[in-house]
């Protein structure tokens, strides 16, 4: 499910103090738009130790805040710099909804809150198609749990891993499966593609202790397709099924009967600078400069081919995730589908990130820095002169071009009307190295 433009991003300057059992936590008294920066080895992420975020109530007590995937928002925490530390967080708020104080939508959060570290010890349980996330002796504390999961073997088919995330008692319907889905993978088929050794397919998440995960597997389709027309789950048919999992020594195994295998674990970190990035990926394939706090993003590409049609890649900043573009001459907003949308998405484009492209079977690579503070989808304009976007509505054909293969890493299908879905005829991967 998409995000939609009245969701604000914030950071936050943050103090240290103690409270009354001598815990340290971080404060502010500050308002809600300035860079949140988190010093400290007390928000060290180790063995046994979690992070969470509270904010005030409307009854001047608190409520926990920590990044929730079924609401979309909280906070979630980052560790920028790779010192095993949570420097950075990223603050998602409603305006007048969850975390704002006020309860009034009027353009400004009150009370954004303090972040705390908390003893815990997260497990993984599989119960039929559930995997639970919990410790079993703290099962009520609100903090971030942050799982890894690695792709190990692909299917024959280009096919769609997703997940929902539940909560105790949740039940799960078709809405709650259209509402609450969100990517995981988009497999590459197992054969006929490019040389991946340069690629990393693998996805981090954050979920809040308690909290339960659904897999789901879509054969050579996505959920958004299948789903389109449809009521019930049973309505969708063979194409769509449940995945079960073993967990043996702490790893949650997944083997589809596709073909395709993957593992989820707890991951025993703060999410890194390539999450930061990412963090919008499960939702559409836009890198996040949002919450950047306007520093310079230094990092390398890998660019590669499987492709009889040339094309090369460019990104645009947009507003959302949406895909919303402004025009910088006029301020008006496009949305796409709109008339305009492709002549203001290239007066958008990126200069370091424009023009990429790569002959046929041949991977390419290079380093670049940005200094960005909104999204940038990628945009591909091929040698027979059609353009595509990641955003259906504003392709000629109806049709998204581009997937999430992984954090950070996007392919694209470059044949009108989807040709073999197998959005492997350019794949694109950012790896940031450091954010200053």
């Amino acid at each position: 499910m998409l995000l939609n433009s009245s969701q604000l991003d914030f950071t936050l300057n943050l103090a240290k103090q103690k409270d009354k059992d001598n815990t340290y936590f971080y404060a502010s008294s500050a308002n809600a738009y300035v860079d949140l920066s988190l010093v400290g080895s007390d928000l060290a992420i180790t063995s046994g130790k979690a992070l969470a975020y509270y904010v005030g109530d409307s009854a001047n007590g608190y409520k926990a805040f920590t990044y929730d995937p079924i609401k979309k928002e909280g906070a979630r925490f980052f560790d920028t710099n790779g010192d095993g530390i949570a420097d950075y967080a990223s603050l998602r708020f409603v305006d007048g909804g969850y975390g704002d104080k006020d309860g009034v939508k009027n353009g400004a959060i009150v009370d954004p809150g303090a972040a705390a570290a908390a003893s815990i010890s997260a497990s993984l349980s599989s119960s039929g198609q559930s995997l639970l996330v919990k410790d079993a002796n703290k099962g009520d504390a609100k903090v971030a749990v942050n799982l890894k999961a690695s792709l190990r073997s692909r299917a024959a088919t280009a096919n769609e891993i997703g997940y929902i995330v539940l909560n105790d008692g949740d039940a799960v319907t078709f809405s709650t499966l259209t509402d609450r889905a969100q990517v995981l993978f988009s497999n590459l088929q197992s054969g006929d593609v490019p040389d991946l050794n340069s690629f990393s397919f693998q996805r981090q998440l954050s979920l809040v202790n308690g909290q339960s995960l659904r897999l789901f597997e879509t054969s050579n389709t996505t959920l958004a397709a299948l789903a389109a027309g449809k009521a019930s789950i049973e309505a969708l048919g063979s194409s769509f099924q449940w995945l079960t999992s073993t967990v043996t020594a702490g790893v949650a195994s997944y083997n589809s009967t596709s073909g395709l295998n993957f593992t989820l674990e707890l991951s025993g970190a703060a999410l890194g600078l390539g999450q930061l990035l990412a963090q919008e990926q499960a939702n559409a394939p836009v890198l996040d400069f949002t919450g950047m706090g306007g520093k310079t993003l230094s990092a390398s590409y890998v660019l590669a081919r499987e492709a009889s049609y040339s094309s090369s890649l460019s990104f645009y900043r947009v507003q959302d995730v949406l895909g919303t573009v402004k025009d910088t001459t006029t301020g008006l907003s496009y949305r796409p589908g709109d008339t305009d949308y492709l002549n203001v998405a290239k007066t958008n484009m990126v200069s370091s990130l424009s023009n990429l492209a790569v002959a046929n079977l041949q991977t390419g690579s290079g380093s670049l820095s940005l200094n960005e503070t909104t999204y940038l989808a990628p945009m591909a304009v091929l040698n027979g002169g059609e353009t595509y976007f990641a955003f259906a509505a504003a392709n000629s054909d109806g049709l998204a071009h581009f997937r999430s293969l992984g954090d950070n890493t996007i392919g694209l299908e470059d044949i009108r009307g989807g040709g073999d879905l197998d959005f492997d005829d350019l794949i694109f991967s950012i790896t940031p190295t450091q954010l200053v």
